[in-house]
């Protein structure tokens, strides 16, 4: 069992998506969906929950099947052979459906936009209860945005419950006022260097007790070091990101681990920014100990933001510290690294 879950955790490429999502636009917390855009914490999943994502997607195939042997046309890829997506903001803002169908009994004439989920007994009972846009505001999001991008006036949403493989099927029309007021709040995210406000102030509210961010977000955690965090870098709603210290393009395997001048975003730092100095390419914040140290690379009490995410918060502005670094050269650094 531990050997198969190390295999997938293994093969776990993933470490972040270029894109925000459409499938998680529908989330309440903007502020959420802002950390996940610009890669605040790294995603990390057990083994167990890989092959749980991993069942999850294949379980798509049976649905195909299923739609099949009724007589429906199903177009799980184009003519490329690619999945049916859209995409919106110079492609900061994307998706991809599961398919489209033809030929569903209720409307064989009208196509229809295809999303397939699976749930857990608890998640199912709800679904059945209140139907997908209450129990399930995502994934109704979600097929808002593809039918707006796909130009397709019809939804149909499949689910089964992996519980009892019991089925559940609801139809939905195209609002174009709920896909265009996402689309809208994608940009918001996508274009702002601010964290939108939190959804709580208290780290105990269960929808932040167990974000990914959370540490970032209520108990003062830096957020990895990437261009997506840097202050000179910017995502250009008309495509790619872009570089304002070294005036460049980014690409997006260069913006996971960033470079030397990157300084965070001061509103990412958990600290009181006091001066900023653009030609040393520095910013001087305060602690609330009375405390001032730099970001950036501009001699005594200056950390660069690898420093920063590694260090200790005590040990910033620490004498002895300070002089161990300048003595041997030395830097903060991560455990691993």
């Amino acid at each position: 069992m531990a050997a198969i879950y190390r295999h997938y955790e293994e093969s776990e490429t993933e470490s972040g998506r270029a894109h925000l999502g459409a499938s998680v636009i529908g989330r309440e917390c903007r502020r959420q969906l802002w950390y996940g855009f610009r890669w605040a914490t790294a995603p990390s999943f057990p083994g167990r929950v890989l092959r749980l994502f991993k069942r999850g997607h294949d379980e798509e195939d049976f649905f195909i099947k299923d739609l099949v042997a009724i007589g429906v046309q199903v177009w799980a890829v184009d003519s490329d052979g690619d999945q049916f997506g859209c995409t919106f903001h110079g492609g900061h803002f994307a998706g991809s459906c599961d398919g489209v169908a033809k030929g569903l009994p209720e409307s064989p004439n009208t196509p229809h936009l295809l999303e397939f989920k699976t749930h857990n007994h608890k998640s199912f009972a709800q679904l059945e209860k209140h139907g997908v846009e209450k129990s399930k505001p995502e994934h109704f999001a979600q097929m808002q945005v593809y039918m707006h991008g796909l130009e397709l006036k019809r939804a149909m949403y499949m689910a089964v419950c992996k519980d009892t493989d019991q089925l559940y099927t609801e139809r939905f029309k195209y609002d174009q006022d709920v896909a265009l007021g996402l689309i809208q709040k994608a940009k918001d995210i996508i274009a702002t260097d601010t964290p939108p406000a939190r959804i709580s102030s208290k780290a105990e509210f269960f929808k932040c007790k167990f974000c990914d961010h959370a540490d970032v977000c209520h108990r003062d955690a830096l957020p990895q070091v990437s261009c997506r965090s840097c202050a000179h870098a910017f995502a250009d709603v008309n495509g790619g990101w872009k570089c304002c210290f070294h005036n460049i393009d980014i690409l997006t395997v260069e913006q996971r681990t960033g470079c030397k001048k990157h300084l965070y975003l001061p509103a990412l730092v958990p600290h009181e920014m006091v001066d900023m100095d653009a030609e040393n390419n520095c910013i001087l914040y305060r602690t609330s100990d009375g405390v001032e140290f730099y970001n950036g690379e501009k001699g005594d009490k200056s950390y660069t933001s690898q420093e920063l995410h590694a260090a200790p918060a005590g040990l910033l502005g620490d004498p002895t510290a300070d002089k161990l670094r300048a003595t041997f050269n030395g830097e903060f650094a991560k455990k691993d690294d």
